[in-house]
């Protein structure tokens, strides 16, 4: 299969921005969330029409944007929350993720926080 993170990490296309993945753990007194940072690049684009059917209705209301890139980004599954994908100081919640870690990268569709 042919690799696309050259592609999608390319300075000339590719833009930095973090993913805020919340994490956590069961102790003492209950659960203890945390925030971990990861710094990525990739190619962020606002979402086109057909990205934007592919999402709930009432989140089409809100700024979405597509990022490309290297670094696997999460939705809400069953071990943890959707990832806020920061750009430009604008936190984006991750909708939906089309996994393609076969070509070497991944496609998420965010849409902007309410009240950035």
């Amino acid at each position: 299969m042919i690799d696309l993170s050259d592609i999608v990490s390319d300075p000339e296309f590719a833009r930095p921005f973090t993913i805020n993945r919340s994490t956590g753990q069961f102790a003492l007194g209950g659960y203890q969330a945390a925030v971990q940072q990861i710094q990525a690049v990739g190619v962020i684009r606002p979402a086109g029409a057909q990205d934007i059917e592919i999402v709930p209705e009432g989140d089409r209301t809100l700024g979405m944007m597509t990022f490309w890139s290297a670094t696997e980004m999460n939705t809400t599954s069953a071990t943890g929350t959707s990832d806020v994908l920061t750009y430009q100081g604008i936190d984006y919640r991750v909708l939906q993720v089309m996994p393609s870690g076969d070509f070497g990268y991944w496609k998420a569709i965010a849409a902007r926080k309410s009240g950035d």
